[in-house]
């Protein structure tokens, strides 16, 4: 066994490797060759919960780097819905899922540029034509998909309506 701050031994690593793929711990720990016991005795070490932590987060990041790569092939069958869909209500459904993805985009770059942006001593005429870049670039996109520009439309009135409500005025976050 290894003592504090040392490296983990191979066994150790086995069952990390172990734990990440089995669904249970007694699998885990008969795959790993190690007794229950030891498992849970190594799952109480400091060195251990960080190297299981360390390994977790790592199978995370890749899970999401997957999806991340995905993305564009999800946008594209999208766009292929809303361009050639079947049904009116298909290509219509996929305009809107594009548009809500849009928004919540352009909301969340607006979240992470907040710091920025305070540290630029906001600059409200840069962010608006950011916005007003976003919205051509968007209506342009749109043009040949008349019922997607009024899916648009309806989705705009319906977030000025809702932000007029809650006092917020701005229809655009």
């Amino acid at each position: 066994m290894t003592g504090h701050g040392e490296k983990l031994s191979r066994k150790q690593e086995a069952l990390i490797a172990a734990l990440l793929t089995e669904p249970t711990h007694a699998a885990a720990a008969t795959k790993a060759d190690v007794s229950e016991a030891t498992l849970q005795r190594w799952r109480r070490l400091p060195e251990f919960q960080a190297a299981y932590r360390q390994a977790r987060r790592e199978l995370v990041e890749g899970a999401i780097g997957r999806i991340q790569a995905a993305t564009g092939q999800a946008v594209d069958t999208l766009l292929s819905v809303a361009r050639d869909g079947a049904k009116d209500g298909d290509r219509v459904r996929a305009a809107i899922a594009l548009l809500d993805h849009a928004f919540r985009a352009l909301n969340d770059a607006d979240a992470l540029h907040d710091n920025q942006q305070a540290e630029d001593k906001y600059n409200p005429a840069g962010i608006e034509e950011k916005r007003s870049e976003f919205w051509r670039a968007l209506g342009d996109r749109l043009a040949p998909f008349p019922e997607a520009k009024a899916a648009v439309g309806n989705l705009l009135r319906e977030q000025l309506h809702r932000s007029e409500r809650e006092g917020g005025g701005d229809a655009n976050g």
